[in-house]
């Protein structure tokens, strides 16, 4: 089913007619279960007061499955202010979770209804939160809106305090690989929280091929950020406070393919921006990060080396199509070492997501196959990052990520002489 912004916004036109003018939007996209939206509303209508007059508030619900509760609540809101409008967007043949290509159809078509709207009321700006997270504060909304409202930024990504290994597909390769390539120092690129410009806004409802129904559509929230960067917009990061786990873990195969794809294929996209090696962009970051959060149970460093270990027994034939002489020499002792002994070091992480990315690029074999081969390395390697800092501080930590970072950009070269 293609995917057309306004097409869904007939049925509240006349809601839309009595909401008025609007100059900041929030919005919460909400798809599969539904969660407990009255806690992120309350909020957002604080924040949004809090704004100084004569800015107008917004809060959108864009929800896809016809929820009667979601409904309801709506329908009790409807003389609180700022008002609340909920949007109902047209809903997959095979449902919320039906596959794609690379990313989940449901939550492009929530954010697209969204920023549909925003257009149509010529908002401001637009902010996106977060409906699962039980601990939304207007505080939270403000930060995310202040840089556009009083700065003129375009793009409002997060920075977030978080259990120090959480997020570890983000900090291993997700941030330094965009980082490396775009020389930008987005630290949570998919934080699922941001805020855009109403000129970011119109830019990115031009792009068809971000809302298209086809499966061959990377994952909405990478393409969105990358869109911003590569367009040149005006990008800064807001301190947010704590982001815990949610209740129930992402699939990591699923979230593999879905995010990491997406990096492929758009790498495959921006070559000719990326292969050039621009200077690094400082962006800047508004607001204080708050004090860490209480210590966190870490993953059990044996059972992630047993789960390498068997990938390096089960996979290895398409390792070894995959990742070059080099790398694979590296990676085979590691097969018959104990915990005591093992060590993914960075340098050889950097070359197995490098390999990974131009075996995806020359498609050496099926890219779902591909990328699930790359979960028992990153496994290895967040078991190594374990081992190595279990006994440090948390600042400590993220000072690994960084290096990381680094390791990725000085190794950048790899990438680019074997690229054709």
């Amino acid at each position: 089913m293609e995917f057309y912004p306004f097409s869904f916004l007939a049925p509240i036109e006349k809601d839309m007619e009595r909401v008025g003018t609007v100059d900041l939007i929030v919005g919460l996209p909400s798809y599969g279960p539904l969660p407990s939206l009255r806690p992120a509303i309350e909020a957002a209508q604080v924040a949004l007061s809090r704004f100084s007059p004569p800015r107008t508030g917004l809060i959108v619900v864009a929800e896809g499955r016809g929820h009667e509760e979601a409904r309801d609540l709506i329908a009790s809101l409807t003389s609180t202010t700022p008002p609340v409008l909920l949007c109902s967007y047209p809903l997959s043949p095979l449902g919320a979770f039906a596959p794609s290509f690379y990313g989940m159809p449901e939550r492009r078509k929530a954010l697209g209804a969204i920023l549909s709207l925003a257009q149509r009321f010529h908002a401001k700006a637009c902010a996106v939160l977060d409906p699962r997270l039980s601990d939304v504060a207007p505080a939270r909304v403000e930060a995310l809106l202040a840089p556009i409202e009083r700065e003129e930024f375009d793009y409002v990504s997060p920075l977030y305090t978080r259990p120090r290994y959480e997020g570890g597909l983000v900090s291993s390769l997700v941030y330094p690989l965009t980082r490396a390539l775009y020389c930008q120092n987005i630290r949570y690129p998919l934080g699922g929280e941001f805020a855009l410009s109403c000129r970011l806004i119109s830019h990115l409802l031009s792009l068809g091929e971000g809302w298209s129904g086809s499966n061959s559509v990377p994952e909405v929230d990478v393409w969105m950020v990358l869109s911003a960067v590569v367009g040149g917009f005006r990008i800064c990061q807001a301190h947010l406070g704590y982001r815990f786990p949610e209740a129930t873990p992402a699939d990591l195969p699923s979230a593999t393919c879905q995010v990491v794809g997406s990096l492929f294929h758009l790498a495959e996209s921006h070559y000719p921006l990326w292969q050039r090696g621009e200077p690094e962009s400082h962006l800047p970051i508004f607001g204080s990060p708050p004090q860490p959060p209480l210590p966190s149970p870490s993953p059990d460093p044996h059972s992630l080396i047993q789960a390498f270990q068997r990938g390096l027994r089960d996979l290895l034939p398409l390792w070894e199509q995959a990742l070059s002489p080099e790398t694979l020499e590296e990676l085979y002792p590691l097969g018959a070492v104990g915990v005591d002994e093992f060590k993914l070091p960075s340098h050889l992480w950097v070359r197995i997501v490098y390999d990974m990315l131009l075996a995806f690029h020359y498609r050496v074999f099926y890219w779902r196959h591909l990328l699930k081969s790359l979960v028992p390395l990153y496994l290895g390697r967040l078991a190594s990052l374990i081992l190595e800092t279990e006994q440090e501080s948390d600042e400590a930590v993220e000072e690994s990520v960084q290096s990381l970072c680094r390791e990725f950009t000085t190794l950048r070269s790899y990438l680019v002489d074997r690229w054709r």
